[in-house]
């Protein structure tokens, strides 16, 4: 069974120009998905990536009480 390259190159130059186009299309996801992920005016607080990546506990105004109010009053 032979099979007839189309290009008729060797067979390290196919795949030296197969490997530079991959490289070329990484490259260009890369810098096009992940280089800058966040907009120029978008800022993340240091405290809010802590919080995520941490699990530190954080201030959460929802479940908050009022003053004069304990969480046996609360229903």
């Amino acid at each position: 069974m032979n099979m007839k390259r189309r290009t008729g190159l060797p067979l390290w130059a196919e795949i030296t120009a197969m490997l530079l186009i991959k490289c070329l299309l990484l490259y260009g996801a890369w810098t096009l998905w992940f280089s800058a992920p966040l907009a120029k005016n978008m800022t993340v607080p240091d405290a809010a990536i802590s919080q995520q990546l941490l699990g530190q506990p954080g201030t959460d105004k929802s479940n908050s009480t009022a003053p004069g109010e304990t969480n046996a009053t609360r229903r």
